[in-house]
């Protein structure tokens, strides 16, 4: 389970121009299909699950839950993963802990089924949170609650099974992630990218700031290895809007040395494509939830000129209970 991708709106051009979600293809005269939001939320909304069939009782789903949370991450053996209250189908509360867990990063999002769930799980009191989780040597903090919700157990395009929440009265995410980890993430990423392109990425670093809570500023510099060495700096800006969508713009890619130059003259045009593009900030599985408020702030500045941490908090929950407000 990848919670940590709910950053990827903060660091939106970590993906160069690949991790946005597919805008909509027009064919003929067809209508044009509703636009995706840039991010995708569905994977922050999964848990992993040991279980072919939907647990007879509490205590079975309290272990199937366990065992799937241990062989995504690995996790303290003392640790008690899962805790709950009353009986299925509907339980009181519901709590899941992967504090401490350590993932090596090679886990990749769930695509999910929203056509064949297998069986559904209501709990009052729901919640998943790890403080910290550890990928790639990253420390990533988040804590997901949810109000009356809705959980529905479906399988993944692996066949794997997965827990899914589909709905909730109204559900809150908070994020907080340290200016080194971002950095972690991001040469991570660069590096894993670049190889499959066949180059070397020797280093990766990001810039974010957020003038105002309704912009966030990014900029990332790419430094290339040997022996086709050179430099790439990227940027962009993305607002958001007064009904929780996301504009992006000023997108610009620059390159230094042969290979650098020549690289960016490629990604250029398939990043202009972007520019000007107006989406819905999130995108919810099953679309019945939708984002209420959103949040990113940074704390003050280093030496280095980077903010000590990003804090990220999205408030959201079945539309017809809510419904989409501004953020802060």
């Amino acid at each position: 389970m990848r919670l940590w991708r709910l950053l990827g709106y903060a660091l939106l051009i970590c993906a160069l121009g690949g991790g946005f979600s597919r805008g909509p293809r027009q064919e003929g005269s067809a209508a044009p299909k509703q636009l995706k939001g840039w991010l995708d939320a569905g994977p922050s909304c999964v848990v992993p699950i040991d279980a072919v069939a939907m647990p007879d009782n509490s205590d079975e789903l309290a272990a199937d839950l366990s065992r799937g949370a241990r062989q995504m991450a690995l996790l303290p053996q003392s640790q008690q993963v899962v805790t709950f209250s009353g009986e299925l189908p509907r339980l009181e509360s519901l709590f899941i802990d992967l504090s401490n867990g350590v993932e090596d990063g090679s886990h990749n999002p769930p695509k999910i089924d929203h056509t064949h769930p297998i069986g559904t799980l209501l709990v009052t009191s729901y919640g998943v949170k790890a403080q910290p989780l550890l990928i790639n040597g990253a420390r990533l903090f988040f804590d997901l609650t949810a109000s009356d919700a809705q959980l529905q157990m479906r399988q993944d395009g692996q066949k794997k099974s997965i827990v899914l929440l589909t709905g909730a009265r109204q559900a809150t995410f908070t994020c907080t992630v340290a200016d080194g980890d971002i950095q972690s993430v991001c040469s991570t990423s660069a590096k894993t990218l670049a190889k499959k392109f066949g180059f070397d990425v020797r280093s990766c670093t990001a810039d974010l700031t957020t003038p105002n809570p309704r912009q966030i500023d990014v900029k990332l510099h790419v430094k290339l290895g040997r022996p086709i060495g050179g430099d790439l700096t990227f940027s962009a800006q993305m607002d958001i809007g007064q009904d929780l969508t996301g504009r992006v713009s000023n997108i610009t890619c620059s390159g230094r040395g042969p290979t650098g130059i020549l690289i960016s003259t490629l990604l250029t045009p398939i990043l202009f494509l972007q520019n000007g593009q107006t989406r819905p900030l999130l995108q919810f599985p099953g679309d019945r939830m939708a984002a209420q408020k959103v949040s990113v702030t940074t704390d003050a500045l280093q030496s280095n000129g980077r903010p000590a941490a990003l804090h990220v908090r999205v408030d959201f929950g079945d539309a017809a209970a809510g419904g989409q407000s501004e953020s802060p």
